[in-house]
């Protein structure tokens, strides 16, 4: 209700306080992080996914979305790489994208373990295995999600 009446702050705070009285309580750490996570606010979010992982390290969303951030950093650095003109520069975005996208892999493997059948973590999972040179496993996710449509 707060989100559809476009009230996140004041949800925040809400959750903040009862995360204060519950600070283990994965269930309310996962709403807030995903209210970051929407508001793009990843920063804030990666820290509660990053919570509920340590309560539930079995959490396919804490997982998924904190794949997903990773994914989201290298992307932009991708994106800065390519409107640049100096090649120095942009081979260090390069590589600094390829390592985060590296390093968002165990994050959606886990997922993948977790849930297995999620289209999505899979095509996540397809496309990184490809950026990152990792073509066999790329294939095989290619085949996966084949088999599973």
């Amino acid at each position: 209700l707060y989100i559809k009446l476009n009230r996140t702050e004041e949800l925040i705070v809400k959750l903040t306080s009862a995360i204060e009285n519950d600070p283990e309580n994965e269930i309310l750490l996962e709403i807030r992080g995903t209210v970051y996570y929407n508001s793009n606010d990843f920063d804030k979010s990666e820290v509660d996914f990053k919570k509920v992982l340590e309560i539930n390290p079995t959490s396919f969303n804490a997982n998924s979305i904190l794949g997903s951030i990773l994914v989201n950093n290298a992307n932009s650095l991708y994106d800065r790489s390519n409107n640049t003109n100096d090649n120095k520069l942009y081979d260090k975005l390069r590589k600094q994208a390829k390592d985060i996208l590296k390093s968002s892999l165990p994050y959606l493997e886990q997922a993948f373990e977790i849930d297995p059948d999620n289209r999505d973590n899979m095509n996540m999972l397809k496309q990184i295995y490809y950026k990152v040179g990792d073509y066999k496993k790329s294939e095989e996710m290619k085949k996966r999600i084949a088999e599973l449509e």
